[in-house]
């Protein structure tokens, strides 16, 4: 009996976070979410979109960007851990240009031009409005090659951590 009883609770859980009632919000474009928030690609949700809180995201704006609805999103920092605890714990800030985007084109010699430069909060947060198009970001502590589609704003973490003995 306890066998049906926990397959019925799995189905109803199931059933609930299909209709949203665990507010899991799948996104295609701005206009499914909020004013205060923006689509992108949710990194802990194996690459679905979701609305996402724009408070912690700041936005540096583009010279390139008609459409601010598409870009991309992040982190860029270096960050240690391990070896002795300083004696006044503090929290870095990773406040600044951060990011550099050059745009990627098909044929390899129009390719390597500067986008934009990415401003970072303290946290090493970013966000950046991009049109449509294949970017190449070089961070703080990684660079990868992104794909950016039209009304979502793809995620791209660009942070290293280091182990000091």
């Amino acid at each position: 009996m306890t066998r049906v009883a926990a397959l019925a609770l799995v189905g109803l859980i199931l059933q609930l976070g299909r209709l949203k009632a665990f507010a899991f919000e799948d996104c295609y474009s701005q206009a499914q979410c909020k004013s205060q928030e923006f689509c992108g690609v949710d990194p802990n949700q194996h690459g679905r979109s979701s609305c996402v809180s724009s408070d912690a995201w700041p936005l540096t704006s583009a010279m390139t960007a008609s459409d601010s609805n598409t870009g991309v999103y992040g982190l860029s920092f270096v960050a240690t851990s391990g070896g002795a605890m300083p004696l006044r714990p503090t929290s870095p800030d990773y406040s600044g240009v951060c990011v550099t985007i050059t745009r990627v084109h098909p044929s390899a010699a129009s390719s390597g031009q500067v986008v934009a430069k990415v401003r970072c909060d303290k946290k090493g947060h970013f966000r950046i409005a991009l049109p449509p198009g294949d970017y190449w970001l070089e961070g703080r502590g990684d660079s990868q090659t992104v794909h950016v589609t039209q009304g979502i704003f793809q995620w791209a973490p660009l942070v290293k951590y280091l182990m000091v003995p």
